[in-house]
């Protein structure tokens, strides 16, 4: 019901193969809930090659729902330019979150984020403006939790 109204098509992980976006045009694959820990050899391969080279030699955009941070595989973590990060209430995915960006999330969460629909942005493609809060507003931070 959530994605009612938009003019989507659901596809599925099988049916896309080499030359399935067109590079004319402007793309946009959602990944919502994908169950990557229920994915085989071959899906996980072709995973890869989606964030990996598809998205950067097609015209696509990739956008990746996830509740849980880390269970989207590692290769597609890395080859993200934005991650778009919630408040949580699980500590393990709090600490691994500062680990891989050298800042501290729980006081930038603390500081920034103050209602539900708030969220910390890490901008991997530009030197910038690397973390903002909901996209637009820049956050300084020149500390991380080794400090």
């Amino acid at each position: 019901m959530e994605w009612d109204d938009c003019d989507v098509e659901k596809i599925d992980l099988d049916d896309i193969e080499h030359g399935f976006f067109n590079r004319e045009i402007s793309n946009c694959l959602i990944l919502d809930e994908y169950d990557f820990e229920g994915c085989n050899r071959q899906q996980r391969g072709k995973l890869d090659r989606i964030f990996q080279y598809t998205a950067s030699h097609y015209n696509l955009t990739v956008f990746c729902l996830q509740q849980n941070f880390c269970s989207i595989p590692v290769p597609i973590r890395r080859s993200a330019d934005m991650w778009c990060i919630w408040k949580s209430c699980d500590n393990q995915v709090v600490r691994d979150i500062s680990l891989k960006t050298g800042h501290s999330f729980r006081t930038l969460a603390k500081l920034f984020i103050k209602t539900p629909f708030d969220f910390i942005t890490f901008d991997f493609s530009s030197d910038k403006y690397p973390l903002r809060k909901n996209f637009f507003f820049p956050i300084q931070d020149d500390g991380s939790d080794s400090d």
